[in-house]
This record gives C-alpha cells, sequence and structure tokens, in this order.
C-alpha cells in the first residue's frame, strides 16, 4: 500500500520532535508498505531543521521537505509559515499524485487546515482520507491560550474541524475521551478510531546502567500511575541509575486534577516515601491552568499576581540528591 502522510511538523531521529510520524511510518515501511511524509522545512519542535528541500531517505520512510520560512512563537510568523507550507502542497500535489500514487492520504498536522489539500490529494488519486488529531483546534488555543471563539483564527481552525470531521473515511484520534466534543461538532462516531502514542520496544530493550547517570528527570509522569506498585518500581529503577551524588529532577501535580480523574496530585511526602534516601529540596510552581486561563483573559499581568500565592500553584519543582 502508498501511503501519503502530511505532517508539518514531522521529525525523526535525525531532527527530533515530532516522533509519532517517524514510528508510524516506520512500522508500515517494515510491514511492507511504501510511506512518504510530507513536511514542512522548518519547525519550532525540532532540534535540527533538514538540510536541503526535497526527498530525503530516513529508516526507509520518504521524507520530502517543502520550504517554509522560520519563526518564533505563535504569532503572525507561525501564520506565515503554516500558509507557505499549505500554499507549497497546494502547488504540487499533482506531481506527488503522479510519483507517489497514494491509496491512503492522511491529513496530521496539528493543525486542521491540512484537510483542504489532503482532500484535493485523495480524491485525485481515489484514495482513502484519515484525518489524525494531536489537538482539539480550536478548542485548544480557546481553552489554552485564550482565543476569542470568534477570533479569524479560530474561525478558520472550526471550518476545517467541521470539514474534516464531514468528508474524512477515517478520523483517528490520540486523546481518549473526546466522543461528545467531536459528536457536536458533526462527526459520525463510526468513523472514530482511537489510537494513543505508544513506546518503541526496540528503543528500550536496554536500561541505562546502574549508577551511570548524573540526573534523571520525570515529568508529570508520576501523576498519572494511579497504581502505587507501579510508582514504586519506577522510582526504584530511576535511583539505581544514578550515580553517587546525582540527583532526579522531579517536576509534577501536587494536587489532584478535578476535570481528569486519571491525575492524581503528588504530595511530597510520597515522593519522599518514593525515593527514602534521597535529600530533598522543593518548590511550588506553576499557578494551576484553569485559574492561570480565567485570569489571563482579564490581564496577562495577573498571573504573575495570582501565582505570587503558593496555595493556587498546582505543580512541584523537587531536587532529590543522592548520596
Amino acid at each position: 500500500m502508498n501511503i501519503l502522510y502530511l505532517n508539518h511538523y514531522a521529525g525523526s531521529p535525525r531532527h527530533g520532535m515530532e516522533y509519532r510520524p517517524y514510528y508510524l511510518a516506520r512500522e508500515w515501511v517494515r510491514a511492507g508498505h511504501r510511506v512518504r511524509t510530507l513536511a514542512a522545512d522548518f519547525s519550532h519542535v525540532r532540534s535540527r531543521q533538514p538540510q536541503q528541500l526535497g526527498v530525503e531517505l530516513i529508516d526507509g520512510i520518504e521524507y520530502e521537505w517543502f520550504a517554509s520560512p522560520p519563526y518564533q512563537g505563535n504569532g503572525l510568523g507561525r501564520v506565515k509559515n503554516i500558509w507557505a507550507f499549505q500554499r507549497a502542497l497546494w502547488a504540487a500535489n499533482a506531481r506527488i499524485v503522479a510519483e507517489v500514487a497514494p491509496q491512503v492520504v492522511i491529513a496530521s498536522s496539528t493543525y486542521p487546515m491540512d484537510i483542504w489539500v489532503a482532500r484535493r490529494l485523495a480524491r485525485m488519486a481515489k484514495a482513502k482520507l484519515v484525518f489524525e488529531v494531536h489537538d482539539l483546534w480550536p478548542l485548544s488555543p480557546i481553552e489554552l491560550s485564550g482565543m476569542s471563539p470568534h477570533h479569524p483564527f479560530a474561525l478558520l481552525c472550526g471550518w476545517a474541524e467541521k470539514t474534516a470531521y464531514r468528508d474524512a473515511d477515517v478520523v483517528v484520534s490520540m486523546l481518549p475521551k473526546v466522543h461528545d466534543y467531536m459528536a457536536s461538532r458533526g462527526l459520525d462516531l463510526r468513523k472514530l478510531h482511537i489510537v494513543p502514542n505508544g513506546i518503541s520496544p526496540d528503543d528500550w530493550a536496554a536500561a541505562p546502567d546502574p549508577a551511570s547517570q548524573d540526573i534523571v528527570f520525570q515529568a508529570t509522569v508520576f501523576s498519572s500511575l494511579l497504581q502505587d506498585e507501579t510508582q514504586e518500581r519506577l522510582a526504584q529503577a530511576m535511583w539505581q541509575w544514578l550515580k553517587p551524588g546525582g540527583a532526579v529532577l522531579w517536576y509534577d501535580f501536587c494536587m489532584d486534577n478535578p476535570r481528569n480523574r486519571e491525575v492524581r496530585g503528588v504530595p511530597l511526602s510520597r515522593v519522599q516515601a518514593l525515593f527514602p534516601q534521597g535529600r530533598l529540596k522543593a518548590q511550588r510552581l506553576t499557578l494551576a491552568p484553569p485559574i492561570a486561563r480565567r485570569v489571563c483573559r482579564l490581564h496577562p499581568s495577573l498571573y504573575h499576581l495570582f501565582n505570587a500565592l503558593p496555595l493556587l500553584r498546582s505543580h512541584r519543582l523537587v531536587w532529590i540528591q543522592k548520596s
């Protein structure tokens, strides 16, 4: 099968994040399929950018890089970058279909606006159209960034989202609890398949050697491990990996998430119990996101005012020293 995978931010072990497109494509190639990934040559999440435009072969995957301007942050520069990538795909769609002859076209660029060019490619090739959801746009920028639902960018995202739910043959979401929301946006739930992120066992066949690491960093892992035994096994492994004098750097929720029962805050007493031989230095950080969203809609400067109250901070940073 020939698979065309549109992902603006696609990465690889050579370039850094995003890794999901790489690992999915690698497994499809191993299964005997041909995959071409279409991506922009600049992405803020990569640690290294591609060195040249055009097709590059990485572990059997055809990456095709398209010119796009660099940017910082989430302002006009990023919008220009998105526009440049989409325009380049539209200009090249006939050539791409002729070269790849795709039987499946996957739109998977985090933002939903790639659905239009993906739909065009699928129709030209008489291929199945798949829409892959990373985040719920425009809901994510509205909820997380305080964007008005009436902002032109939010309206554009909403239009693209509804188009995707209507026209895609299959919708894949890595988010598990989206059924009600997507149905409210017009999706026939018979199209929906939940495919969360996973791990590649090949990459984790060998654990770090004992006493080989200066720092072991964990961020919001333990608050999602709801079984005490699992937490304890991971903590023991992390402690064994540390050199004498090394430390665990811990950043995690210290309070429960009332909107998500699968996130459980880890109190400082539990951190000490997980690392009984460690010397702890701790500080509460990060204004609780629901409060931050509300106050920043009034004025961004209010974040610092409310964050000055430790009881409103939802996370804890802990340095756990190994003697």
